[in-house]
């Protein structure tokens, strides 16, 4: 009731038609068609609805961010010998779900490629979807074209886009986003600038502050920081299964609390790790070069 695909099909009329299933794709699709979708449209936008068509029957997305980020499809052989020539694509994707596309034991390289909005029912972003719907099914494409052919007119509309991009870059990396949610959301800003300039000419174009928000920070999309803190929260919700001063553990021994410190059996580390998503390796020496553990060294080294 937020209006969320109105507004990817309001987004997707820019190039084309918006119904389900002609230019808006759904999450019901094979690797395989999103592979080829994608390289059919090349740098066209890659619209995609409803993520929770990916679920399987615990409620986890199968979907995988790198499968489509990289722009490169798999390389597959032919039957009477040789490969196929590998599908490749420039794509921006504007995706729905009733759930965040990325979750919170997903790599960093994931979470870095996706910029999260979430649409509440108190901000819903059209109130009108069916009037809106019907009226875009009935007029689209035409915006693309005329915005594909000015921009490239003239060498000084170029030379200001790449201007226009650099300048934002620069002010969003001088804060807290990483250099990835730097370059998308720069190109974000840029195109909504050029667009209202183009068309609009309201002066209502994005700027830096209504975006930063919206982008993940460095610490926000480190796989380890993410780690220690399901760690510290799986320890507190566990406190039971650790003998301490005041307490023997209770059933399956996790390990040992001693003031501050935690003390985990190294199998039952790895082992409730994995179940969690992430890499116990991995977790183990973004601790270590942090001081969240301590280990024992020989000649100034981890043993």
């Amino acid at each position: 009731g937020t209006g969320k695909t109105a507004a990817l099909m309001l987004a997707a009329s820019v190039w084309g038609d918006p119904a389900l299933g002609s230019y808006v794709q759904t999450f019901n699709a094979t690797q395989v068609g999103q592979e080829r979708t994608a390289a059919f449209l090349n740098h066209l936008p890659f619209c995609i609805d409803e993520l929770q068509l990916t679920k399987d029957n615990r409620g986890k997305s199968n979907f995988d961010v790198y499968q489509l980020a990289q722009g490169v499809g798999r390389a597959r052989g032919r039957r009477n010998g040789g490969i196929d020539a590998a599908p490749t694509w420039s794509c921006c994707f504007l995706t729905t779900g009733e759930s965040p596309i990325v979750s919170g034991s997903a790599g960093a390289g994931a979470v870095n490629r996706v910029i999260d909005i979430e649409c509440t029912a108190g901000s819903a972003v059209i109130t009108d979807g069916q009037r809106i719907a019907n009226a875009l099914k009935q007029n689209y494409g035409f915006v693309g074209q005329s915005f594909v052919e000015k921009i490239y007119s003239s060498d000084e509309w170029l030379d200001t886009i790449r201007d226009l991009y650099q300048s934002f870059y620069k002010e969003l990396c001088s804060g807290d986003s990483t250099e990835k949610q730097a370059m998308a959301a720069a190109a974000i800003l840029t195109a909504d600038k050029v667009a209202t300039q183009l068309f609009f000419d309201d002066g209502m174009a994005l700027t830096v502050k209504d975006i930063r928000d919206f982008l993940a920070s460095k610490e926000a999309v480190s796989a380890g920081n993410r780690a220690y803190n399901w760690i510290c929260d799986w320890v507190a919700a566990n406190v039971n299964h650790f003998n301490s001063d005041q307490n023997a553990a209770q059933g399956e021994t996790y390990g040992v609390l001693e003031g501050d410190m935690a003390y985990i059996i190294r199998g039952v580390f790895d082992r409730v790790i994995q179940e969690a998503g992430f890499n116990g390796k991995a977790i183990l020496s973004y601790l270590y070069k942090n001081r969240f553990i301590e280990v024992r060294t020989k000649n100034g080294k981890p043993n």
